[in-house]
């Protein structure tokens, strides 16, 4: 398939969706909250037979990012290295405005 690019900057960051693989998936699990802030875990399968990088895009504000991470077009973009017919398992605690 193609897929439209805008004119874009040299070195300009963009993203491209490319589908989805039966190979590669993901759930994400609320495992708690309190104090204004939910909890959450990611759990990511790669049953391929080589590593991939994945990234995930978190909507919302993050408790105590990461140093290094960024905030996407969709969100902040936290990167995930999950190994060849393995798993990768992502926590990360979110501002809540419940109350």
């Amino acid at each position: 398939g193609e897929h439209a690019v805008s004119d874009l900057a040299v070195g300009e960051k963009f993203e491209i969706g490319v589908g989805q693989s039966p190979d590669v998936q993901w759930r994400a699990f609320r495992v708690n909250e309190a104090d204004r802030k939910q909890g959450w875990i990611v759990i990511i399968t790669n049953a391929r037979n080589v590593p991939i990088k994945a990234e995930i895009i978190v909507d919302g504000d993050l408790v105590d990012p990461p140093p290094g991470i960024e905030r996407g077009v969709g969100g902040w973009v936290l990167p995930v290295d999950v190994p060849a017919n393995d798993s990768a398992t992502l926590r990360y605690l979110l501002k809540s405005d419940l109350r």
